[in-house]
């Protein structure tokens, strides 16, 4: 009897299996799961109670542990229910095995719809920068042309450093909608060279660009534009001005890291710079340009002759920038380093700081189909979006009006938590899926209303999309309820809010596994809810969620793997 009460107490379905492949036991989650009852099951062959299962790959992984002894983990698309379920196939001392099926259906699912949403969003910006890529050449051809027409050099000049800026910015774009992990960032070494050789197009046969770059530094797309334009007009300085009209000539462009300086220099073996002149005072306009370029890097331009040449430096400082999201993820942020202040983070956590973020309605919908309280939730803490409907159903069970969900998006959940010590357990569980330490963790927690007794089951599953989390899914269903006389001190939430500002209101904090409460005058002693005005209660109090010690030790440790 005990036996089975304990097995009745795992989250999953479980059953065992004799060497013979009859079943053993089979507990009251894998009755829900696969709609038999006990009685039917235990004692039989597996095969004749389940013939679907034949010839399947849970067979072919059922016989591989039986006789290797080793235990197997695969995500299965059940052929008895057809749901898609996270089983484990374990050896067990009597010779047999144990499985166990936890049900993923809603979460492959979501993991669809957000793939989908992905695909659908990549595609688009592909389509996107590749019709603004085309748009820019358009520009600059047009510009080019507009400017061979004219008769006034100045304007000519002008028309001729427009369609290459123009077509500086047009290289970034085209490159951007290649650059399919990170939208938001060029690795500048790869840049320049691209760009050298879109450069090499437009120069006579007989003068020569190169580039020598060093790789792995990634820049902003701005950072890039900007140095690639300062790069182009000097190019175009060196051309029109380094040589003889009909002399060969080389030009070589480099960049390089010197500590935390970008270092990009122009090279040209032409005739060198006249005496006294400084590039930095003259009127040209694409000079006067190229300064206000480097002003806006905060970096500083110098030139200088050699023996054989002239050499352009131009020098800013490293760029100081994270990894920027990928595009079209709904789930994304960026990585930086907070302060626990204001965050909820610990001090030295890495977090991660919301952008603005973009769930498409396609996820809501389909939180909204899940059963009961769903909300999506980035890998920082914040919650991104979350299933209204069971949201607020669930507030009305619990006799109270819960926040819009308009003000709970964007916020962190771990802030909903007031016990300190609650919050930072909690928070670690977030953590354990959040990094793909575990892919899902499930535990049973008590949520009870004034007049019912309400055990819930929470899912906490990473979402994922090609190894990378898109969110943490957490999933609130009701596993029973008993009615039971009304406690009205849990329901004195709303009425107390008045009394607030008038009043210190006692704390009573409820464990959120087993409901028990405390207050800070019992020191540390927990009670059962139904005790609590047996110890002088009162109504006028303010609720607080927090963990007794006795289920911290025997249900949050083992959550967090200890």
């Amino acid at each position: 009897m005990i036996r089975e009460e304990i097995l009745d107490g795992i989250g999953d379905a479980t059953y065992g299996l004799a060497a013979d492949w009859t079943v053993t036991f089979f507990n009251r989650q894998a009755e829900h799961f696969f709609g038999y009852d006990r009685k039917d099951v235990v004692g039989r062959s597996l095969w004749e109670t389940f013939p679907a299962a034949q010839e399947t790959k849970l067979a072919d992984a059922l016989r591989q542990a039986m006789r290797t002894r080793e235990a197997i983990h695969l995500d299965l698309l059940s052929p008895t229910t057809g749901k898609y379920a996270e089983t484990r196939i374990f050896p067990l001392k009597n010779g047999g095995l144990g499985v166990s099926w936890r049900d993923i259906t809603d979460r492959k699912k979501l993991e669809t719809a957000l793939k989908e949403a992905v695909e659908n969003q990549d595609m688009l910006f592909r389509e996107l920068a590749h019709r603004v890529t085309n748009n820019f050449q358009e520009v600059a051809a047009r510009v080019t042309l507009q400017g061979r027409q004219l008769e006034d050099p100045i304007a000519r000049e002008m028309c001729e450093k427009m369609a290459s800026s123009i077509r500086c910015m047009a290289l970034v774009h085209r490159r951007l909608y290649r650059n399919q992990a990170h939208i938001d960032e060029q690795d500048l070494g790869e840049y320049l060279r691209a760009l050298c050789e879109d450069l090499s197009s437009g120069l006579p046969d007989n003068i020569t660009l190169s580039a020598v770059t060093e790789p792995g530094l990634t820049v902003s797309v701005d950072v890039a534009t900007t140095v690639g334009m300062m790069v182009a007009e000097l190019v175009t300085n060196s051309r029109k001005y380094a040589w003889e009209p009909g002399a060969s000539g080389r030009m070589i462009v480099t960049m390089r890291r010197d500590g935390g300086v970008v270092e990009v220099e122009l090279w040209d073996d032409g005739k060198g710079v006249p005496q006294g002149m400084d590039l930095r005072k003259s009127a040209g306009l694409g000079l006067k340009l190229l300064g206000l370029q480097i002003r806006r890097l905060d970096g500083t331009f110098t030139h200088r002759n050699v023996e054989g040449g002239a050499i352009f430096l131009l020098r800013f400082p490293t760029p100081n920038r994270d990894r920027p999201p990928h595009p079209g993820r709904a789930v994304e942020s960026r990585l930086r380093t907070q302060e626990s202040a204001g965050t909820g983070a610990e001090a030295g956590d890495q977090v991660f700081s919301p952008e603005p973020l973009s769930v498409s309605a396609g996820v809501e919908d389909w939180l909204n189909a899940l059963d009961g309280v769903c909300y999506l939730v980035a890998k920082d803490g914040t919650i991104l979006a979350v299933g209204d409907e069971g949201w607020t159903n669930f507030g009305r069970d619990l006799g109270s009006a819960p926040p819009k969900t308009e003000m709970v998006v964007g916020r962190l959940l771990f802030d909903m938590i007031a016990d300190p010590e609650a919050k930072s357990a909690f928070r670690a569980v977030h953590r354990r899926v959040a990094t793909l330490a575990t892919r899902a963790l499930t535990y049973e927690y008590r949520c009870d209303a004034p007049d019912l007794e309400r055990l819930m089951k929470m899912s906490v599953s990473a979402l994922t999309c090609q190894e990378r989390l898109l969110g943490v899914l957490y999933q609130s269903t009701l596993l029973s309820a008993k009615e039971r006389v009304p406690l009205a001190f849990l329901s004195s939430r709303e009425a107390a809010r008045e009394e607030e500002r008038v009043a210190n209101l006692p704390i009573v904090t409820t464990c959120q596994f087993c409901a028990n409460v405390t207050t800070k005058a019992w020191r540390g002693e927990w009670v059962k809810p139904t005790d609590y005005y047996r110890r002088g209660g009162s109504d006028a109090v303010r609720i607080s969620q927090g963990i007794c010690p006795e289920c911290a030790r025997a249900r949050l440790a083992p959550l967090l793997g200890k």
